[in-house]
C-alpha cells in the first residue's frame, strides 16, 4: 500500500523505493510507541472500541487510496468467488476484529514484551492455516525457521523481564476512581 501510494505523488522509482521505506520505519516506529503508551495510558474505552475506531480510519484512508489509484475501475462483480469471500470474512473477523481487540487486551494485562511476540506468531499461524485450507506446501526450510520463532518465544515467555509486575489492586484497597464503564 505505501508504494503504490508513493507512486502516486513520486514519479522517480528510487525516489519512490525510499520514501516508502523511511514511511514504513515510521509507522513501526510509531506502532511502537503507541503500543507501549497504551498499556500505561489509562483508557476509558473497551478494547473493542478501541480497535473499531483504528480499523475504520485505516479502511477510509485505504478507500481513499484506492480511488486516487482508480482500483474501483478494475473491480469486476462477477469475477468474486465464494472463496475469495470466504477468505476476505475471516481477514476481517477472527484476522482483524478478534485478533486486534484480543492485543489491544492484552497491552492492557501481560507485559509488553510477551505481548510483541504476536509478530512473530502470526506469521507462523497464516503459513499454518494456509497449509491445513489452502492446500499450500511447507518447505523444509520454512518448518525449521518456524521451529526457531517457536523457541525464541518460550524463552521469552519462560524468562520474566527484569521489570517488576503491575500491582494488583482489589476494589476498596486504596483505589479512589469510580468509572461506569469496565475498563479491560
Amino acid at each position: 500500500v505505501v508504494n503504490h501510494f508513493t507512486d502516486l505523488f513520486i514519479r522517480r522509482p528510487v525516489l519512490a523505493l525510499v520514501v516508502s521505506l523511511v514511511i514504513l520505519i515510521v509507522g513501526e516506529l510509531t506502532w511502537c510507541a503507541a503500543s507501549l503508551y497504551a498499556v500505561r495510558a489509562r483508557q476509558h474505552s473497551s478494547a473493542f472500541v478501541m480497535a473499531a475506531m483504528q480499523m475504520l480510519c485505516a479502511g477510509a484512508f485505504l478507500i481513499v487510496t484506492a480511488v486516487f489509484r482508480g482500483e474501483f475501475a478494475h473491480f469486476e462483480v462477477a469475477a468474486v468467488t465464494a472463496r475469495s469471500l470466504f477468505a476476505m470474512g475471516y481477514l476481517a473477523t477472527i484476522g482483524s476484529i478478534i485478533g486486534f481487540s484480543a492485543y489491544l487486551w492484552l497491552l492492557r494485562n501481560v507485559e509488553p514484551t510477551r505481548v510483541a511476540t504476536y509478530a512473530y506468531v502470526n506469521p507462523i499461524v497464516a503459513v499454518f492455516l494456509g497449509w491445513l485450507i489452502g492446500g499450500e506446501e511447507l518447505a523444509p526450510e520454512l518448518l525449521g525457521g518456524s521451529g526457531l520463532v517457536v523457541l525464541g518465544i518460550a524463552l521469552i515467555v519462560t524468562f520474566r523481564s527484569k521489570t517488576p509486575a503491575r500491582a494488583a489492586i482489589t476494589p476498596g484497597e486504596g483505589c479512589a476512581i469510580a468509572t461506569s464503564t469496565p475498563i479491560l
